[in-house]
């Protein structure tokens, strides 16, 4: 962890590309959950995970989000930052907040489409809300899916 806390990150995240990865390094089928908020190339992504599932692979995808970036409670003029190398944007929120928020649900409903398609369980995970809450009711639900419920 030591390593994580310290290193500082640089340039694109590339998912995809990361995730293929992994699939031709794994060489026994595993568990892999994937923490993200999947601002990435979408299509890239899929494809990894894809590959991932078709190596036998049990994939569920975490998908964490702010709040804002969900609710976009903003109603002044607001700057925007760029977290990865996009420029820093001011715009005045009540003029898009409506075509904003149906985009930002569009791009949930793809990534919950895809995930279903390829059989991946896939949760979305507000960061307001603790990982002691949300964590063990998707793992839980996920175990009763699967048929493999919890002993009495």
């Amino acid at each position: 962890t030591r390593a994580l806390l310290d290193a500082t990150p640089t340039g694109p995240t590339r998912l995809g590309a990361a995730l293929r990865e992994l699939a031709t390094r794994l060489t026994r089928p595993a568990v892999i959950i994937c923490f993200s908020d999947l601002f990435d190339d979408l299509d890239e992504t899929a494809a990894g995970l894809e590959q991932l599932a078709w190596r036998g692979h049990d994939v569920a995808v975490l998908q964490v989000i702010d709040p804002a970036e969900e609710d976009f409670p903003f109603e002044e003029p607001t700057r925007f930052l760029g977290m990865e190398g996009e420029a820093d944007q001011v715009v005045e929120p009540r003029a898009l907040a409506d075509a904003y928020r149906a985009e930002f649900r569009r791009f949930l409903d793809d990534i919950s489409s895809r995930c279903r398609s390829m059989r991946m369980d896939h949760l979305l995970l507000r960061s307001d809300v603790p990982l002691v809450i949300s964590l063990p009711r998707f793992l839980e639900a996920r175990l009763q899916r699967r048929g493999r419920g919890s002993a009495p």
